[in-house]
């Protein structure tokens, strides 16, 4: 089985400032570098909407995310709201992340004790 790139997708309702955008990808591809080999992943799809204030003398723009993290065995979702599209990205990475880690934890948790019946058989066996 061959080891492939995750695959990072995403849709935005409004265009981005490029320099803002640059600092975005790079947030996700860091995340998906730290985690793509340990959780297997495979597409991380991020949907990323803009909203104006709904005051009129302001120029803000508050920055909705979606994130569905897509592996073999599960599929995280997850979603964060801000003023600043990087505030945002870091609290959606951080629920992700606590995400994968606290499943991983409960995997592995349910496996450790077969594991260790395992190797009790094998030694008793010798």
């Amino acid at each position: 089985m061959l080891n492939m790139e995750p695959e990072l997708i995403v849709a935005q309702s409004k265009k981005i400032d490029p320099m803002l955008y640059g600092r975005f990808e790079d947030l996700f591809n860091s995340f998906l570098q730290k985690y793509s080999e340990s959780a297997s992943i495979e597409k991380l799809h991020v949907t990323v909407d803009a909203h104006r204030s709904s005051h009129k003398l302001s120029d803000r723009e508050k920055y909705s995310l979606r994130v569905m993290l897509i592996t073999p065995k599960k599929v995280f979702n997850a979603n964060s709201h801000a003023w600043d599209l990087i505030d945002a990205t870091h609290l959606i990475t951080n629920k992700l992340e606590k995400q994968l880690i606290s499943y991983h934890e409960k995997t592995f948790k349910s496996i450790r004790p077969k594991i260790r019946l395992m190797n009790e058989q094998e030694n008793i066996e010798e």
